[in-house]
C-alpha cells in the first residue's frame, strides 16, 4: 500500500485513524510524561510520517530560530538509530511553534562527541 498523507498540520487522513498509538517515555528516567502524550508514525520507502499530540498547561516556546537549542523548552523529539548501536543517531524535534532541529548525533562514550547540523 501506497501512503499519501498531505503535510497541512491537520491530522485528518484517514491512514492516521488505523496506526497504532505508540507508548511515549521521558528519555532521562523511562517513565511516563507529566502530561499525556500520544505518537503515530507511518513510513513507505521515501517518508516517514509522525503524528504526535501533547497536552500542556504552561508551553515555553521562546527560541526563534531553526537549529537552536530548542530541546531546552518543550519539544516533541523522534531518535532514528538504523543500526541500532545506541551510539550515532539521527534527532529530530519540532516545538510547538513550529522551530525545528535535525542533526546527526555522535554518542560514543555516553557523552554527546557531536551533532551535525543536517538540513538548512
Amino acid at each position: 500500500m501506497i501512503i499519501k498523507i498531505k503535510i497541512d498540520g491537520k491530522l485528518n487522513e484517514s491512514i492516521y485513524k488505523k496506526a497504532k498509538v505508540i507508548q511515549l517515555t521521558k528519555t532521562d528516567t523511562g517513565q511516563l510524561p507529566n502530561k499525556e502524550t500520544e505518537a503515530k508514525m507511518l513510513w513507505n520507502n521515501q517518508h516517514l510520517y509522525g503524528e504526535f499530540v501533547c497536552w500542556a498547561d504552561d508551553i515555553s516556546a521562546t527560541i526563534p530560530h531553526h537549529d537552536e537549542p530548542i530541546y531546552q523548552e518543550e519539544v516533541v523529539e523522534v531518535f532514528i538509530d538504523s543500526n541500532n548501536d545506541q551510539k550515532t543517531y539521527i534527532e529530530l524535534e519540532v516545538k510547538p511553534i513550529n522551530r525545528l532541529f535535525d542533526g546527526f548525533v555522535i554518542n560514543r562514550t555516553g557523552q554527546q562527541l557531536g551533532i551535525k547540523i543536517l538540513l538548512d
